[in-house]
């Protein structure tokens, strides 16, 4: 199946339908013009897929799915001569045919349609570039993502259904390559609220035989709808139309409590969010997310002693790994590596039996990486220890192929046991270690440059000057900030002076210089003398 979406002139067909522009229309658009023009009525469908999907965002169905043969595709589509009402127009047999074993694949092909007319794609103009289009297409697979995390789909369904899909021949295409759709789909899927939205929804079943006044029950829904829509476009104006909703219906419930505090949080007043984890630790020593609680108490300066009394508590109480991990982690963005470095030795005492489980991959991990750790004096590091622990967290994330976090955590475990082998001077196995993960896909830019700056080094201390010089470029061309260039401008200057390359050594190390690298300007004063 290949997704292609037509934005017609208005002087061809005065359609829009997201996304390439045409005016000498094919066969197959000739018939998408002839689905909504002959007669617009015909063939309705009234699927229950679309109303799973208009139902989980808190919205009316207003999107037409209408039968369109002959097409070989789905397509969003607005007719202007129906007050711009919203079409889906869908190929059933196409889809039967190649789908009908894939529970999901209409589902998700049918959301990212939605997902099109929901983000302003179908009334966009038609020369947009192909960076946008190829963007749009993204933007409605973030949305097909989230919506199969709704309806119970799991990551590799995602995975599954997408790799179905014909990949585009190059990168100039109107969509991207599937591994983006993938990444993209995932991020929706992953949602940071979509925990949230899970307890959100629970509640809001148990709240329905509550809520007797159709008022209050309309402004729930609508309170519903601003807390997707937030997390759809990130926008703080829903959680303004949220708070104004809240004060229309709280009675004063806990479930209203934890949505103020989740407002709050996500508006930065970390002090009024606070106030009730606090209020709630005190009714029953639980907090429901200390996570949120950590990541709150690591963006403000004063820490309330409330706040100090919670955190000894479960220090010395609890005995989930989870939440001991959790602590270990604020204490290291505080730069107490010591302190963060017990809670670590702590939640691996409590998994070290264990089965096998990403928690677990990532207590090793973490672990593994405050024992090396390059602030800890070099006697006090324990190298070995570390790279075991590094290497049992790399062998269960390999047991987890298709699942985002191998994507996003796989490389700082190679990045970490790289930085060990380079310490213990084991340069062979470094420098592959290094070069495996610049294979990978990098979503973290500072693994990219420091790990090219890392093999660079590494082969101008063996004098190896053109590899050093080779890999420094690398690392000056993927490198954004100035306190590393500097000293990458200045290496790979040295280098060039080295490797009798005068004029391109100077210019290194002028430039060097003017960044503020003070070793270049000594440098450059003792060669004029």
């Amino acid at each position: 199946m290949k997704f292609y979406k037509l934005i017609f002139f208005a002087i061809c067909s005065n359609f829009l339908i997201a996304q390439n522009s045409i005016c000498g229309i094919s066969p197959i658009e000739k018939n998408i013009i002839g689905c909504l023009t002959e007669n617009p009525n015909v063939n309705i469908l009234n699927d229950k897929t679309l109303k799973y999907i208009t139902d989980e965002i808190g919205i009316a169905p207003n999107f037409v799915l209408k039968y369109c043969a002959n097409t070989s595709n789905a397509i969003a589509v607005v007719n202007p001569f129906q007050k711009n009402k919203r079409y889906i127009l869908f190929d059933g047999d196409y889809f039967f045919f190649f789908y009908n074993n894939d529970k999901y694949a209409a589902v998700f092909i049918i959301a990212h349609e939605v997902g099109h007319h929901l983000n302003g794609h179908t009334t966009h103009s038609n020369n947009a570039s192909i960076d946008e289009l190829q963007k749009q297409e993204l933007e409605a697979d973030y949305f097909a993502g989230f919506i199969l995390f709704r309806l119970g789909a799991t990551e590799n369904d995602i995975i599954k259904t997408i790799n179905k899909f014909p990949e585009p021949y190059n990168d100039f295409s109107s969509h991207p390559k599937n591994h983006k759709r993938i990444n993209y789909a995932l991020k929706g899927f992953l949602n940071e609220t979509n925990k949230y939205k899970t307890e959100l929804y629970r509640i809001k079943d148990l709240l329905k035989n509550d809520i007797n006044n159709e008022n209050k029950e309309r402004e729930f829904e609508e309170l519903i709808k601003s807390i997707n829509n937030y997390t759809l476009e990130n926008d703080i104006k829903y959680l303004n139309i949220a708070e104004y909703l809240i004060s229309k219906i709280d009675d004063g419930s806990e479930v209203f409590r934890d949505l103020k505090a989740y407002i709050n949080y996500k508006k930065g007043n970390y002090k009024d969010a606070l106030d009730f984890y606090i209020e709630e630790y005190k009714k029953s020593k639980n907090i429901i997310d200390f996570n949120q609680l950590i990541d709150i108490i690591s963006n403000i300066q004063e820490i309330n002693p409330n706040i100090v009394k919670i955190l000894n508590d479960v220090e010395t109480s609890s005995s989930d790994p989870k939440i001991i991990f959790d602590l270990s982690y604020y204490y290291w963005k505080k730069l107490d590596f010591a302190h963060s470095k017990n809670l670590l030795k702590k939640a691996y005492d409590l998994i070290r039996y264990t089965e096998n489980s990403l928690l677990k991959s990532d207590i090793l991990f973490a672990y593994g990486r405050a024992l090396y750790n390059e602030q800890l004096p070099l006697e006090n590091r324990n190298f070995n220890f570390a790279k075991l622990l590094l290497q049992k967290s790399k062998i269960i994330i390999e047991n987890y192929p298709d699942d985002i976090y191998y994507r996003k955590f796989y490389n700082s475990i190679l990045f970490h046991l790289a930085n060990i082998y380079k310490m213990e001077k084991d340069n062979d196995n470094a420098i592959v270690t290094y070069k495996q993960l610049l294979l990978n896909k990098l979503e973290n830019n500072d693994y990219k440059y420091k790990s090219n700056a890392h093999i660079a080094w590494i082969y101008f201390e063996k004098e190896k000057f053109p590899e050093a010089i080779q890999y420094f470029t690398n690392a000056i061309n993927s490198c954004e900030d100035n306190e590393f260039l500097k000293d990458y401008y200045f290496l790979r200057g040295r280098s060039y002076l080295l490797n009798n390359n005068y004029d391109l050594g100077m210019e290194d190390l002028n430039f060097s210089c003017k960044l503020g690298n003070k070793d270049s300007c000594e440098v450059l004063e003792t060669i004029k003398k």
